[in-house]
């Protein structure tokens, strides 16, 4: 059936069908409650790794892994050959990644890796006797007046008598491993 309204259109009339009654709901007795917590406080650091997530005998550390979204595979195979290897996102599961992610830990292009404590202290000791032969080479150059790239003559008594190396040892100063 049609009609027509003031304007001149036609309007359908349309059968009205009865709805089915509002059932009610299910009423708990007890709300279920979630149990939440913060793990980190605000202005906390994202990267801290609190060592007693970090398995005996092991080292952590973040490794860049891209730079403004492009990958940098170069730096990351660096720290493969040196025995560095990602950690498993499950291992801390929901602390940096999604809780249930699989794969590795990645926070703004930086992957979570880790390698045995051995390596990392081998590394360590290779990278002072580094540091102590390039101070060495530098003292015995400064010491005997050949400098490089200086081209004057650092042996003329002039020159002699105004240069001088001399070394000071501090103790007492706390040095970080």
């Amino acid at each position: 059936m049609t009609d027509v309204t003031q304007s001149g259109t036609p309007r359908v009339k349309r059968a009205y069908t009865r709805r089915a009654p509002v059932r009610e709901a299910e009423v708990r007795e007890e709300p279920v409650r979630k149990t939440r917590q913060r793990v980190r406080k605000s202005g906390a650091d994202v990267l801290h790794v609190p060592q007693h997530l970090i398995p005996e005998g092991m080292d952590y550390q973040w490794v860049t892994s891209e730079i403004l979204q492009q990958p940098s595979h170069t730096t990351r195979a660096g720290f493969e050959i040196n025995g560095w290897e990602p950690v498993p996102a499950t291992r801390h599961d929901g602390m940096w990644m999604p809780k249930g992610f699989k794969g590795e830990i990645n926070v703004g292009g930086l992957v979570l890796m880790e390698r045995p404590m051995e390596l990392t202290l081998e590394a360590r000791q290779e990278e002072r006797e580094m540091a102590r032969q390039a101070v060495g080479g530098n003292t015995r150059s400064l010491s005997s007046g050949e400098i490089p790239g200086v081209s004057l003559d650092t042996q003329h008594p002039s020159a002699r008598k105004v240069t001088g190396l001399t070394r000071e040892v501090i103790r007492g100063i706390p040095v970080p491993d």
